[in-house]
């Protein structure tokens, strides 16, 4: 009898924050909270995503997307978080 093995976990949707702010900045939104209310979600949703908490649901996604129109989501989003630049 041969073991059970789980599938691999996928790796987490990240979203890259810095990207995110350029694209937020460019639309004309200056703060979280700002795109939190054009998304439809709660700023704390918001915060909790950026500051990678939680894994962005697919209503964000396609909240974020919607609203930063020129942003694709190969821009915003990857599966390594964000390496700082010491």
């Amino acid at each position: 009898m041969q073991p059970t093995t789980s599938p691999a976990r996928p790796k987490p949707v990240r979203i890259r924050r810095d990207v995110l702010t350029e694209h937020r900045t460019a639309a004309g939104i200056n703060s979280d909270a700002e795109l939190a209310k054009r998304m439809g979600v709660a700023p704390s949703t918001v915060h909790r995503v950026l500051t990678h908490q939680v894994e962005p649901s697919a209503r964000f996604i396609k909240g974020v997307l919607d609203v930063l129109t020129d942003a694709s989501f190969a821009d915003l989003f990857g599966d390594e978080p964000e390496t700082s630049s010491s």
